[in-house]
């Protein structure tokens, strides 16, 4: 009887067994049918389980009568009964509440629901579509608050980023950017003399960016302390996916042109002009008929190729990519060529408490740059021919007179100017978790950044300017190196508190960093002369030869204290003191605190009856200070340079150059930045809709700016002080909506709006003052200015004389005697603010600012089946720009200006203006604009057996909405690359571009 029960007892262990070891697979998708890889597939009894591959597929081993649990971050966990099935098929749900759940902030990460501070983050899939040199375009339109703009449109420039306004006056207002955990320079080189250079972050592929978070309040970005007055940019780049290797191939054709007609006359247009009025000067007219915009431009062809290999699983990571980019430009001579690696390796050790990552960027970009002649080919004389048989000028017609314009044509034919820039990045991060401390983990960071290259720019001795003044060609050279390590050590402590229904998680660091810059240039002024038959330079022909070396320190202590009780009350202290070399040791260090509360109410009792309908509520206020100390090195301190060789000193027969003390101002210190912020983040029908609102307010004290000193004081007039202050305050709205997401069809949208307000509230050192600073120099004349700065205006508002009109809406001219005194004169055209008679400069009238009050921006995404369309719409309003181009051009005496004749601009013969009227509000335009900056459509084809196919096309810069009469309302940075000032003067025009594209993955 034993020896049967017995037997009977181990066949139903076996039979035990054997359930064990049922094999079930199956393929997990998302609701539009795509795979989803890295799907954790588990058995909820045994802990047994699997991870999806690529394509979703997945095989385990589990028993019969198991419960399989399939999870996936930013979709809705499902548990699924085997029973006797061998095949599971699962489609599991997005959870709007889960994505973007965890969002990076200043050495760590947070869930979204428990931050404190205003942090917005992007990812990939919503970044704007289409062929970008540079990161930072992904962003644009994107977030509140956030306003992203480039100089026109040349290849691969440096633009510029503004959070919540410009809080300094003469120095950066940009953000800092950090790359996986490390800050970087962004400021790139732009030496003297030369055209604005390409942006600094091209040496990162917009393609390899997983993520953007913005930091805006100052109690996000105070534990960055002295570099985050304007704000952080934490960019965080791609690793690879859990599953089977992954092969990717995305290339792009790009064409380009220039669509827009200059209101400036046709040569036939011309003829007539200079006939009706200035009919004495009809035998300086040509024969030709030349379009000189047609002349400089042309339809500009581009291409991209990238590679990705990624893969991942339980110990290792890896993603390693290849970019090869050439653009360009619509003017011809413009191109950049931009090549990038990326490679980052992730690797667990030690039961998984040590985490090593390795990420290594390169970047090579070579340009070459168009001379600014935009408006020489608007004014040229469109009947003369682009040659000319016998000239001496290479064969290019030019005038005469030395002051006339020149012929674009032959400029930008007769300049080289190129560079290059070779950037490599690199770091290693070793995280380890504590064993014998239960949540504690110490990290530590150690990077290098480098990047070397050259600027070189050529003109040919044949050029008019190289014949005339016995220059004979020009050369300027300067090669630069420029290196910055970085080291870091943090240690992170979390601990949960169930006595008392709390956490603490604390951070506590040290971080080093160091930059060494040296730049070497010189100057030849007799091109012809100074190189040998056999190539070779001759010393003595060089002008102008200087060597320079820099060196500064940044030393950082931070620490962050982030406390929750219930999980519904939040609190954030954030400290990091700061000494930096580029102020003297009595200034050097600076203090940076900051701290914030959030309350949950949406997890309070009383709120239950309403959850139904909300899914989200909180509440956030935080305060915090924050510094800006991106100023050029040693300015505490004077030292000499190399005079210039019109300065040198006469000893017998030689000229010898001399050393020039530079000015100096031992007591400049940190600008620094208060600022507070309330906000609210909220959620409806179970995160469908979602968004945020923010009131802010920035006041920024002891302003750096260049100011001019009494003479004798210093030994140079102008100098580097601490000022006055400045303020920004503002509401920023940002809404996100699923509107429809089914499995043959989704739509998304997000919106954005901001206001922002900006007042100068000092210009001294002791408050309030009434010193006006002219600022916005035009040209049009000599050392004219359009700008100013004023307490209680916005920086840099334009100041004008106030225009008067004719009953017909035309401005009075200068020609009528418009109030009957026998004289016309500036009385007849402008308002006499103080009535005394007289129109001088203390009738001009401070008005209007070139900055937007209102920014916004509307993202759309809709899928249909196997079509993916998707656009980005972005407008400023508020924003004003003086025009330059018309205002230098629009007057009749122009037609004649320098002996010679010129093109004018057609509102000539809407104003009547006889001489140039510079300073007439008729040129202040409003800006306001609308713009659909790209539009995308894609195909894709995943029911191949070898690959998947995306087909795409995209549009960008298609369509501008906009009362401004000039070629491009925003006017954002001029053609030197400073902040703009609005003022519309000789920029690179934007292109039309047409993309078509192909992604295949393996």
């Amino acid at each position: 009887m034993m020896k049967n029960l017995w037997i009977v007892m181990m066949m139903l262990l076996s039979l035990s067994a054997y359930a064990q070891e049922v094999t079930v697979q199956g393929t997990v998708t998302d609701e539009a049918g795509e795979g989803l890889p890295g799907v954790n597939v588990l058995d909820v009894n045994t802990g047994q389980g699997a991870v999806t591959d690529i394509d979703g597929n997945f095989k385990v081993e589990i028993g019969e009568d198991a419960t399989i649990s399939f999870s996936y971050i930013g979709y809705k966990s499902q548990n699924v009964l085997v029973g006797s099935r061998s095949r599971i098929d699962v489609v599991l749900i997005e959870d709007i509440q889960q994505l973007s759940e965890i969002v990076v902030i200043g050495y760590g990460q947070v869930e979204k629901k428990d931050a404190t501070g205003v942090v917005a983050e992007v990812n990939a899939e919503d970044f704007n579509k289409g062929v970008l040199v540079s990161p930072d375009r992904l962003l644009a339109g994107k977030v509140a608050g956030v306003q992203i703009a480039t100089p026109g449109g040349q290849p691969g420039a440096a633009g510029k980023i503004r959070i919540r306004g410009a809080s300094s006056l003469n120095y950066s207002n940009e953000p800092l950017i950090v790359v996986d955990g490390v800050p970087i320079d962004t400021q790139g080189h732009n030496p003297g003399g030369f055209s604005r250079g390409r942006s600094a972050l091209n040496f990162i592929n917009p393609a390899d960016v997983e993520s953007m978070t913005v930091l805006k309040d100052a109690s996000a970005a105070a534990i960055y302390g002295s570099r985050a007055a304007n704000g952080v940019i934490i960019i965080t780049t791609k690793k690879g996916d859990q599953g089977k290797l992954k092969v990717t191939y995305d290339g792009t054709v790009t064409m380009s042109q220039f669509t827009q007609k200059p209101d400036f006359f046709s040569s036939n247009q011309f003829r007539q002009v200079v006939d009706l009025k200035e009919p004495g000067e009809l035998n300086k007219l040509g024969d030709a008929n030349t379009d000189w915009m047609k002349e400089i431009t042309q339809n500009a062809i581009g291409q991209r190729h990238m590679v990705t290999l990624s893969k991942a699983d339980e110990l290792n990571n890896f993603y390693l990519s290849g970019n090869l980019m050439r653009n360009e430009g619509v003017l011809k001579t413009s191109e950049t060529n931009n090549n990038n690696v990326s490679a980052r390796y992730e690797r667990k050790l030690l039961n998984s408490d040590l985490t090593i990552k390795v990420n290594a960027k390169g970047g090579w970009s070579d340009d070459r740059y168009a001379p600014e002649v935009t408006n020489q080919a608007m004014v040229f004389d469109p009947t003369q021919p682009v040659m000319q048989e016998g000239s001496p000028y290479n064969g290019y017609f030019e005038w005469a007179p030395k002051l006339a314009t020149r012929n674009p044509v032959a400029q930008i034919n007769n300049t080289n100017e190129t560079g290059y820039v070779n950037r490599y990045l690199g770091n290693i991060q070793a995280i380890y978790s504590l064993p014998f401390i239960e949540g504690m983990s110490v990290n530590l960071n150690g990077s290098y950044d480098y990047q070397e290259g050259n600027r070189r720019k050529v003109e040919d001795s044949l050029t008019y300017t190289g014949i005339n003044s016995n220059q004979r060609g020009f050369l300027f050279n300067e090669d630069f190196e420029i290196k910055s390590k970085m080291l870091e050590a943090f240690v992170n402590y979390k601990k949960v508190l169930p006595g008392i229904d709390s956490e603490v998680d604390v951070v506590g660091g040290y971080s080093y960093q160091q930059w060494n810059n040296e730049f070497e240039n010189y100057r030849l002024d007799s091109l012809q002369y100074a190189y040998s038959s056999a190539g070779e330079l001759n010393p003595s022909f060089i002008d102008q030869q200087d060597s320079i070396t820099l060196e500064n320190r940044l030393i950082s202590f931070f620490g962050r204290v982030n406390y929750t009780l219930k999980d519904k009350y939040l609190l954030t202290f954030t400290l990091r003191r700061d000494g930096s070399t580029r102020f003297a040791k009595a200034n050097r260090w600076g203090l940076f605190p900051s701290m914030a509360a959030a309350w949950r109410i949406i997890d309070e009792d009383f709120m239950d009856p309403t959850k139904n309908v909300l899914s989200e509520l909180k509440i956030r206020g935080g305060y915090g200070v924050t510094g800006n100390q991106e100023i050029p090195d040693y300015r505490y301190v004077s030292l000499y340079e190399i005079g210039f060789p019109d300065a040198s000193y006469q000893l017998g027969n030689q000229f010898i150059q001399t050393l020039r003390p530079t000015g100096a101002d031992p007591s400049i210190k940190w600008e620094e930045t208060r600022s507070w912020n309330v906000g609210m983040d909220f959620g409806f029908l179970e995160g469908r809709l979602h968004g945020s609102f923010e009131y802010y307010n920035r006041t920024t004290e002891d302003l750096l700016f260049v100011v001019t000193i009494p003479a004798g004081t210093n030994v140079r007039d102008r100098l580097l002080k601490n000022i006055g202050s400045i303020e920004n305050s503002g509401i920023e709205l940002s809404l996100n909506s699923t509107i429809y997401n089914k499995e043959n069809f989704g739509w998304d949208v997000s919106f954005n709006i901001s206001k922002n307000k900006n007042k100068v509230l000092s210009l001294s050192s002791g408050g309030g003052d009434n010193i006006i600073y002219e600022e916005g120099g035009i040209s049009g004349d000599v050392g004219q200015t359009i700008q100013v700065l004023k307490v209680g205006e916005p920086a840099f508002s334009f100041r004008t004389f106030e225009q008067k009109y004719n009953a017909d809406g035309s401005p009075v001219n200068d020609v009528q005697d418009a109030n009957g005194d026998g004289t016309a004169n500036s009385l007849d055209m402008y308002v006499d603010q103080d009535d005394n008679g007289v129109i001088n400069d203390q009738d001009l009238v401070i008005d209007k600012s070139p900055d937007p009050k209102w920014m916004l921006g509307l993202t759309s995404n809709l899928r249909y089946k196997k079509f993916d369309l998707s656009f980005t719409f972005r407008g400023n309003f508020g924003n004003y720009a003086y025009n330059n181009v018309s205002s230098a051009n629009g007057a009749f005496d122009r037609i004649t200006d320098a002996q010679v004749l010129n093109n004018i601009h057609k509102s000539a013969f809407n104003t009547n203006f006889r001489a140039k009227q510079l300073k007439s509000d008729y040129y202040l335009e409003d800006a306001s604009f609308v713009k659909l900056d790209n539009i995308s459509l894609g195909y894709t084809f995943d029911q191949l057996k070898f690959a998947r196919i995306r087909l795409y096309a995209t549009a960008q810069n298609i369509l501008t909405i906009t009362n401004y009469s000039g070629l491009d309302p925003e006017i954002s940075i001029g053609a030197d690359g400073r902040s703009s000032n609005g003022i519309d003067n000789n920029l690179y025009p934007r292109s039309l571009t047409a993309i078509f594209g192909v992604n295949v993955s393996f």
